[in-house]
């Protein structure tokens, strides 16, 4: 699976950041071509007690050629201009390729 990972600092303003990102930003995420299904994460906690990140969102893509098609596409151009719109937080995306590893519970 060939993933975007995008990362959003905390936000300035919490409730507005996940208004806007429900309304507007999440529909502009579900038109990206190609894709296979969106992960959002909202931030609950972390181990050392600091919370670097707000929200994490996951858009889960068949294959690289199918990600770098919906980046590349007219909705993903769109994407990225509306960070400025509301991550008060910063932003950042990274791409990865997930590869399964089966735990002990999990083997046949």
């Amino acid at each position: 699976m060939h993933k975007v990972l995008i990362l959003f600092g905390p936000p300035v303003d919490q409730a507005a950041f996940a208004r806007y990102f429900e309304e507007t930003h999440r529909p502009i995420l579900a038109g990206l071509p190609q894709l296979d299904a969106i992960e959002v994460n909202w931030v609950a906690g972390s181990v050392s007690g600091d919370l670097p990140v707000h929200l994490l969102v996951e858009l889960l893509f068949p294959t690289e050629e199918a990600l770098q098609d919906g980046l590349n596409s007219v909705a993903g151009q769109k994407m990225a201009r509306d960070y400025s719109s509301f991550a008060s937080g910063g932003v950042t995306i990274l791409l990865s390729n997930s590869v399964p590893i089966p735990t002990a519970g999990n083997q046949e």
